[in-house]
């Protein structure tokens, strides 16, 4: 009797870490990367601004990042629709000491996940998102009297596409499962 081992194989996680984006001499407004479509953020070098400048503080790895507009709701979407999952990403505020950035998840137009992250000046922090499933991200700030005071920084965003149609090694799967099943009867 010949014996299958099925298996799957698991979509691909990415980190977005933007340190394949150039931005010049400032910034660049993101609207387009890896495959999402980004809203009102912005990619800038840590090098540009020196690690003591509140811009120069947002960069993990490497030295780009990106930024939160801070006075409006920045927004990333896959490019073309489907779902996606985020599992965690580094965060600071720019200028103000204890901001609440809260950040939601949104399947179809209906919040399904939501955690508000306290941020600080003087490090990045890593939030565990566990979002799953979603198809849109917002980023909303609050706890500030002053437009700037509310830019938040971000970096190594962990991704991963999320298809609702199963991987064909499922199909596979039900397939050997069923006929192993017939076989026994």
């Amino acid at each position: 009797a010949a014996v299958f081992i099925p298996f799957a194989v698991a979509a691909k996680a990415e980190i977005a870490s933007f340190d394949d984006i150039s931005s010049g001499s400032g910034y660049v407004t993101l609207n387009t990367y890896n495959g999402f479509s980004w809203s009102n953020f912005y990619a800038t070098d840590q090098s540009i601004y020196g690690a003591n400048n509140p811009y120069g503080r947002g960069a993990t790895s490497g030295s780009m990042y990106v930024f939160g507009s801070g006075n409006k709701t920045s927004t990333i979407e896959r490019t073309g629709g489907g779902l996606f999952d985020v599992k965690s990403a580094s965060f600071s505020s720019v200028f103000d000491e204890g901001l609440k950035l809260k950040v939601t998840g949104w399947l179809d137009g209906v919040a399904v996940h939501s955690q508000t992250i306290v941020l600080s000046t003087k490090q990045n922090m890593l939030a565990q998102l566990n979002f799953f499933g979603i198809n849109k991200l917002t980023f909303t700030t609050t706890n500030s009297g002053r437009p700037l005071g509310r830019q938040f920084t971000m970096d190594d965003i962990d991704y991963e596409p999320n298809s609702s149609v199963p991987e064909p090694s499922t199909y596979v799967m039900v397939l050997i499962g069923l006929g192993c099943c017939i076989a026994l009867f």
